[in-house]
């Protein structure tokens, strides 16, 4: 009798290949499922197979975010050690922190200790004056929330937030903006 050339339940080393090439990719989430079941396993094994393979995806996926969060912050770290301008500085962490976060709207706000005012000082996105303009009053909106715990803060609606105080020129603003 001669033996099979892979016994049950063994992956043969293109699959394995295939497989991590797919992890790396990351982009078809039903691509590992279709290689499994090409390869014609157990249910069990091909069970664990493919939560193997998502555990990795997941894994790459975060090391390539990571490499590029890095490489974004080298780069900025070299751009501000050439520059002089600071107003030319506050706006390149502006759009710095848009292309590492990827929201619409970016912004940085300077705070004032002693009105305990944040004032916008320069912005990524916004096209309204009332916003790029603004100035928030002590304790007024999410930003206040952000000067005083020093956490983030985030809510899913603005205007129906409840957790920071409101002020009408604020709100106003916000909703000009379409900001939610």
């Amino acid at each position: 009798m001669v033996p099979s050339a892979e016994p049950e339940g063994v992956l043969p080393v293109a699959v394995v290949l295939e497989l991590l090439d797919a992890a790396e990719r990351g982009d078809d989430p039903d691509e590992v499922s279709r290689i499994v079941a090409r390869a014609s396993l157990p249910s069990a094994s091909a069970a664990r197979v493919e939560d193997s393979a998502r555990r990795l995806r997941g894994g790459a996926a975060r090391w390539r975010r990571r490499g590029q969060e890095l490489a974004a912050l080298y780069s900025t770290a070299r751009e501000l050690a050439e520059l002089r301008d600071v107003d030319e500085l506050l706006q390149r962490l502006v759009e710095r922190a848009h292309d590492l976060v990827g929201t619409d709207v970016s912004y940085l706000s300077e705070f004032d200790v002693a009105t305990r005012e944040l004032r916008v000082r320069t912005t990524l996105g916004a096209f309204e004056p009332s916003f790029r303009q603004l100035r928030v009053p002590p304790g007024a909106g999410l930003a206040s929330l952000v000067v005083e715990s020093r956490t983030p803060q985030w809510t899913s609606s603005y205007p129906d937030m409840t957790q920071a105080a409101r002020a009408p020129e604020l709100d106003a603003a916000v909703a000009a903006e379409g900001l939610v």
